[in-house]
């Protein structure tokens, strides 16, 4: 029988990377492998560290660096590759790929001295149009877990996948222990290892070496260090004639016979549970093993939105010319919005946690000022297209300081961007009765059209949840679309209550530098009168609830009053004006009706896991107008309502475009 080499790593993720968790990773983990390697020279090891941390490494604790260099020098440690900031390859394009991976590899040559020669997918993410991406970077292997490769494949053996003419080696990634906190005796996990290597699957490579890799997180690594666990199986390693140590690169050396293979696009089971119902877990196999990394766009709306704005920036950026320094500022701060927390979630953390999707957002929308700079056409355009890939056109309205995003579905805005602090002010989440007691039937976003019959009035003005929509769950059509104007208008055509009377309703968008206006022409088609409440729904994403955080102005009947962020207000009629001041980034929003209305002023709580807490968190907070109407058959209604946008913080878009101007 060959032997069999162990290769230990570590993969470093962080998803919150302030100093004070940075520098407990430091002193729990890495100050103890560096270490524990320093005094046991026998032992092969692997390291990848995004690059994110070794920068903090690099700032912070420069020795490290010094000591881990000694020990790439002397053979006894690789430094694996990767995505600078951790994409999940397969979602980002294959310019990004390439650069991050190359921004990584330099970086790591700078502070270390040596290229690495393979990558870590972290993510487990795997599809075969990779391979000429990472070919291209330069890399010889790729590391991914075990559960992707086909079920016949022998252990421990590379394989070589092909993507267009281009080849890469498959190191198998292993998960040896399943509970940290009961870890398993090391002999048992050895014997373990040596069943592999002897099983069915392996007969005819029976007496061939088999390289074993498996990689432990910061945690785990921890509890084997102070465990001794870690240091116990690399005692008994050293003293079996059937082990030895290696790491990847030195194995392929002197292991170069690879079995030839394809692997299809998947993740491992861990993450495909989480990929085919919106927060929970999905432990049915037949269903699990259909799902790849692809159906985090289709369960969670909200990736779908970050997705195709991550991917319509890096279009804008790919296009940018001129300036070749803001060009590479701009793919940069891109480059860190593609972070793998912001594209799904795994039960505690991702898409789920609001301040990911806000970092996220902020880093894009800084991309685009900086290509801003080089391309004023961008500044004030308006576009049309298949935006989020969903078969239908959405509409896109450059602004000086603001974009807005349009979609059929619901007339609705579901994006708005101020420039002048980078915020997605819709970047608002739909409650799910699981978590939240009440489920929203539509995205919570910017005017939103209800129908509302007298019966439910009041529990939509308790939670804003209206089962009954009529507009808001509907697709619009478009009417007319006037670039020059930057006048949009759509048509929506429904049956309302149960008398299943016949409606249509037509919005028209007008886009200026002050704001938006939205005219509603409100038809009854039906032979009856129409008698009910016509209310206009809009969710902004404010900072939070407090009075030191948001600001609150109502002008009714010619009073002047405030109400508090973190309370309910409703006004049955008479409302002119109300203004929202986003206090700590110093920006306005004003709603005005053209005629005296209704008002139901909420906040918006939701409830998702993050970091093992499941509390009620500030969302957004969710302003409605409304109007008892009684409209005769036949007849039109027409009402009016425009957002004021301003902000005391000019965009640098603007700054520029006027001082050219003068």
């Amino acid at each position: 029988m060959g032997i069999v080499s162990i290769s230990f790593g570590l993969h470093c993720h962080i998803s919150d990377m302030t100093n004070d968790n940075c520098e407990s990773m430091y002193n729990k983990t890495l100050k103890k492998i560096i270490s524990f390697l320093y005094t046991h020279p026998k032992i092969n090891f692997t390291f990848y560290l995004p690059g994110p941390v070794f920068e903090w490494i690099e700032k912070n604790h420069a020795e490290f660096l010094t000591l881990l260099s000694e020990l790439v020098n002397r053979k006894q440690v690789e430094i694996i590759g990767g995505g600078f900031y951790e994409p999940i390859f397969p979602l980002i394009m294959p310019i990004d790929r390439v650069g991050q991976i190359e921004m990584n590899t330099t970086h790591i040559r700078k502070l270390i001295g040596k290229k690495p020669r393979g990558i870590f997918l972290g993510d487990t993410v795997w599809d075969p149009s990779l391979i000429s991406s990472f070919k291209t970077c330069g890399l010889e292997f790729a590391i991914l877990h075990h559960s992707l490769l086909p079920a016949n494949e022998p252990e421990g053996k590379n394989l070589i996948v092909e993507d267009m003419g281009k080849t890469l080696t498959i190191i198998p990634y292993q998960k040896p222990i399943e509970d940290f906190q009961n870890l398993p005796d090391s002999q048992k996990i050895l014997e373990k290892i040596k069943k592999l290597s002897e099983s069915q699957n392996n007969a005819q490579y029976i007496n061939d070496n088999h390289l074993y890799f498996t990689s432990f997180s910061v945690d785990e690594l921890s509890i084997l260090l102070e465990t001794n666990w870690l240091e116990e199986i690399c005692n008994l390693i050293e003293k079996s004639p059937l082990f030895d140590f290696s790491y990847p690169s030195l194995y392929l050396k002197n292991n170069s016979d690879c079995i030839r293979s394809f692997i299809p696009a998947g993740c491992p089971p861990e993450i495909q549970k989480w990929a085919t119902m919106p927060f929970k877990p999905n432990n049915s196999d037949k269903k699990s093993v259909q799902s790849n990394i692809k159906n985090f766009l289709t369960t969670y709306q909200e990736v779908q939105y970050l997705y195709s704005r991550m991917m319509y920036t890096s279009l804008e950026v790919s296009q940018c010319r001129g300036d070749k320094i803001r060009k590479k500022t701009a793919r940069e701060f891109l480059w860190k919005a593609q972070t793998q927390d912001s594209y799904w979630f795994l039960g505690d953390s991702g898409i789920g946690c609001q301040e990911i999707r806000k970092n996220a957002y902020k880093n894009l929308l800084t991309a685009e000022k900086q290509v801003r700079e080089t391309n004023l056409s961008l500044t004030d355009s308006v576009l049309s297209f298949d935006y989020d890939m969903d078969g239908r056109k959405e509409y896109i309205i450059h602004q000086n300081d603001y974009n807005a995003f349009v979609s059929l579905c619901g007339g609705m805005i579901f994006e708005l961007d101020l420039l002048s602090n980078s915020k997605n002010y819709c970047d608002t989440m739909r409650r799910i009765s699981d978590f939240d007691e009440v489920t929203d039937y539509y995205p919570k976003k910017l005017f939103l059209e209800h129908l509302i019959d007298f019966e439910h009035f009041e529990k939509f003005t308790e939670d804003t949840s209206n089962s009954n929509a009529v507009f808001s769950q509907i697709v619009y059509s478009e009417h007319n679309f006037d670039r020059v104007r930057k006048e949009l208008t759509l048509n929506a055509t429904a049956l309302f209550g149960v008398l299943q009377q016949p409606v249509s309703l037509k919005k028209k968008f007008l886009f200026s530098q002050n704001g938006i206006q939205v005219q509603y022409i409100l038809k009854n088609d039906s032979p009856l009168p129409l008698k009910c409440y016509f209310a206009v729904e809009s969710n902004l994403c404010l900072t939070g609830t407090s009075n030191e955080e948001q600001l609150i102005e109502i002008i009714s009947a010619d009073n002047k009053e405030q109400s508090c962020p973190d309370q309910i207000y409703i006004r049955q009629d008479g409302v002119s004006f109300v203004q929202f001041t986003d206090v700590q980034n110093k920006n306005v929003f004003s709603f005005q009706p053209n005629e005296e209305a209704g008002l139901c002023i909420q906040p918006l709580y939701i409830s998702r896991p993050v970091n093992g807490n499941t509390e009620k968190r500030y969302q957004a907070t969710t302003t409605s107008f409304f109007w008892k109407i009684d409209i005769p058959p036949s007849y039109e209604l027409e009402k009016t309502l425009f957002l004021g946008i301003c902000s005391t913080k000019k965009s640098s878009g603007t700054r520029k475009k006027k001082k050219q101007e003068q």
